[in-house]
C-alpha cells in the first residue's frame, strides 16, 4: 500500500500579509516542493523527522487561539525570537478550524471548535541538562498567549500537564458524562495511560 505525499514551503512573500514582524522573525526562505509515491511505512518516518526526531528530547504544549490580531502576533514574535539558542525547537501557529467548525460542540467531547489558530510551541533539544531551559521556553509562550487562547486544549499536542488541562480539553459537563462512561466500561482504570479520564460515578 502506497500514499501520495505532497510537501510544500511557501516564500516569504506571502506571510507579507500578517505583519512585518513575522515576516522579519520568519526570515528567509525558498520555495520547496516535492512529489512522490511513498510506502505507508514513510509516512511515519516523515512525520517524526520533522515534529519528532529520534534521539532528541521533547516537550510538547499548545492553546487554541480565537483570532489571531496584531497583539497576540506582537507576543508571538517576541517570545519566537528567544527560541532556545542551539536547538532545533520550533514556535508554531497552526491553522485550525475549517471543517472542524461543522461539527456542533456538543456533538463530540473536542471543544473549542471556534478556534481559528492552534499555538504549538515545540520543544527539541538533546542534552539532559537542558531540560528546564527549553520547557521554560515553552511554557512562557503558552503562558504568554493565554490571554488570546479560548481555554480548550487539543490534547494531542500536550504532554502530562495535569488533571486541570484534561478537564480543559472536554469541558468539564462533557469531561464528567465520560467518567461516568469509564466507570460503566473500566471501573478499574486499566486503561490509563496517556491523557487519562478516571473513572466516576
Amino acid at each position: 500500500m502506497s500514499f501520495d505525499f505532497s510537501f510544500q514551503i511557501r516564500a516569504k512573500s506571502s506571510m507579507a500579509s500578517v505583519g512585518d514582524g513575522l515576516d522579519s522573525a520568519v526570515g528567509q526562505y525558498a520555495a520547496i516542493t516535492s512529489y512522490s509515491r511513498r510506502p505507508w511505512r514513510n509516512a511515519a518516518e516523515f512525520n517524526s523527522s520533522s515534529d519528532d526526531p529520534p534521539g532528541l528530547r521533547n516537550y510538547w504544549t499548545a492553546e487554541y487561539l480565537e483570532e489571531l490580531g496584531d497583539d497576540a502576533l506582537a507576543v508571538f514574535v517576541e517570545h519566537s525570537r528567544n527560541v532556545p539558542e542551539g536547538t532545533p525547537s520550533q514556535s508554531a501557529i497552526l491553522p485550525w478550524g475549517g471543517a472542524v467548525k461543522d461539527i456542533a460542540g456538543g456533538e463530540t467531547p473536542l471543544t473549542s471548535r471556534h478556534a481559528n489558530w492552534h499555538l504549538l510551541p515545540f520543544c527539541l533539544w538533546e542534552r539532559r541538562e537542558d531540560d528546564q531551559r527549553c520547557m521554560a521556553w515553552g511554557r512562557g509562550i503558552r503562558d504568554a498567549m493565554k490571554p488570546f487562547a479560548t481555554g480548550g486544549v487539543y490534547l494531542n499536542f500536550i504532554g502530562d500537564e495535569g488533571e486541570d488541562r484534561i478537564v480543559a480539553a472536554y469541558g468539564r459537563k462533557t469531561y464528567d458524562r465520560l467518567a461516568r462512561v469509564k466507570a460503566d466500561w473500566d471501573p478499574d482504570n486499566v486503561f490509563h495511560g496517556n491523557q487519562n479520564i478516571k473513572p466516576k460515578r
